[in-house]
């Protein structure tokens, strides 16, 4: 939807425009591992088969970083106001080839944080006052971690 510009089912059928969300969030499949000891389940491989045709009638040939990837990643940037957050494998390497304003790495994933134009982070004084995003992540995780 945010690629096509077409109005959000779950936004009462409004379209959205630039500015008019604080965060966008992405959660994208990770891509695929270079070196698998096993194929994944058959459903995934159908999957991952249908999106490479999609992108492939749709132009969209080559790495994704250079093409799909890029495009949506711009088209969050252009409606989010705030920020735009990509959730990544810890490992893997930055959404579209672009990196982040800021990351937040666990175990096995990361959360990259990448800034609208004209959108600077907080640093110096500000940041020490500003309230830290992912607070409520770390607390989460070290509740977690005690129970």
């Amino acid at each position: 939807e945010i690629l096509s510009g077409s109005p959000a089912a779950s936004a009462g059928g409004a379209a959205w425009a630039p500015g008019d969300v604080d965060v966008v969030y992405l959660d994208p499949m990770f891509p695929r591992q270079k070196a698998r000891k096993g194929m994944p389940d058959l459903p995934m491989q159908v999957l991952a088969e249908c999106c490479e045709a999609v992108a492939s009638a749709a132009g969209d040939a080559g790495p994704p970083e250079s093409t799909a990837e890029r495009r949506l990643l711009d088209a969050a940037l252009r409606l989010a106001r705030e920020r735009v957050v990509v959730k990544r494998a810890a490992d893997s390497p930055f959404f579209a080839g672009t990196k982040p304003a800021s990351s937040l790495k666990g175990t096995t994933n990361r959360f990259d944080v990448y800034m609208p134009r004209g959108v600077a982070p907080a640093s110096g004084k500000e940041a020490k006052t500003a309230a830290d995003p992912f607070d409520a992540i770390r607390a989460a995780h070290l509740r977690a971690q005690k129970a």
